[in-house]
């Protein structure tokens, strides 16, 4: 890989990092368009590729459930269910992500026949992947983070299940992630994307020392 190409990765990693952190109410079409460049720019990192994909293809999904419930549930319904929904959601996203990632290789290798012509060179390429660690802690920690939170929504509108008003206040003046959710959210999905990055950035490394090994 280039200097240029290096550059051109850690520009899309920190320009992605930047406006997720600073644009958060825009900050899906930024990991979005974030996690398409990294796509074209693993092509020929075929375990990688497919890792970014599955971001890609995942949070397509889920951004797209949030439009929905933005646009039909939030201001239409209680806080309670429209918020509900919002939690529900990105918890089954960050499972299945969860599931994909630690299954990858043996889905990569069931699918190998209808997706790759030379089958034997797939198979050959197809293995763990630095990033697959990485991403699975990232999505295990928005996992928990993402269920403490509706368990503090919860309590914050547990007059809706016949609490008193001062049960609920306590819970209102002690919470934490529910005021952190989504800040915590782009984070996580900012060092995705930074280890998407290095990992592409590892992967060119030790491909260049195999060439040099090899023509030594």
């Amino acid at each position: 890989m280039s200097n240029f190409n290096k550059l051109l990765l850690f520009v899309i990693a920190f320009s992605v990092f930047y406006f997720m952190a600073f644009e958060a109410k825009a900050h899906w079409q930024y990991y979005i368009s974030g996690l398409v460049l990294i796509w074209v720019a693993t092509r020929k990192n075929l375990n990688l590729n497919v890792v970014a994909g599955i971001l890609l293809l995942v949070s397509f999904f889920e951004a797209l459930s949030d439009s929905f419930i933005t646009a039909h549930l939030i201001k239409k319904v209680p806080i309670l269910y429209s918020n509900g929904a919002v939690y529900t959601v990105a918890i089954f996203f960050s499972v299945l992500s969860v599931f994909l990632l630690k299954y990858r290789w043996e889905i990569m290798l069931r699918f190998a026949p209808f997706f790759a012509k030379d089958q034997q060179a797939y198979i050959n390429k197809t293995g763990p992947c630095v990033a697959d660690a990485p991403l699975i802690t990232v999505y295990l920690i928005l996992i928990v983070s993402t269920i403490l939170t509706f368990i503090e929504h919860l309590l914050m509108n547990a007059h809706e299940f016949g609490a008193s008003k001062e049960f609920v206040q306590f819970f209102r003046s002690h919470i934490f992630f529910y005021y952190s959710f989504d800040y915590v959210n782009i984070i996580g999905r900012s060092i995705m994307v930074a280890i998407l990055v290095g990992a592409q950035i590892i992967y060119q490394h030790n491909l260049k020392n195999q060439l040099r090994n090899k023509a030594a």
